[in-house]
């Protein structure tokens, strides 16, 4: 039987992540809103050489301007890194 439970949630998502981000050969995501983030191994991805992009939510980058311009700032300065 499979693992169940939180941190078996957060094993799988967070391996599937890394295996995606090695196939696209991607060093950078971007997490939209704060569902997932419990789910995520963020110290593992980081440890991986993954950097994470906290966003606002969807809705939240549609109806607030700051929210939209604190995304473009965050791409912006991890681009350059």
């Amino acid at each position: 039987s499979l693992p169940r439970g939180e941190a078996a949630a957060k094993d799988a998502l967070s391996a599937n992540v890394l295996a995606r981000s090695e196939r696209q050969k991607l060093n950078k995501i971007v997490i939209f809103g704060d569902t997932l983030q419990p789910y995520l191994d963020e110290a593992m991805l980081t440890t991986e050489g993954l950097k994470i992009i906290k966003s606002a939510s969807l809705e939240e980058l549609m109806s607030d301007g700051n929210a939209k311009a604190a995304l473009w700032q965050a791409l912006r300065t991890t681009a350059q890194s």
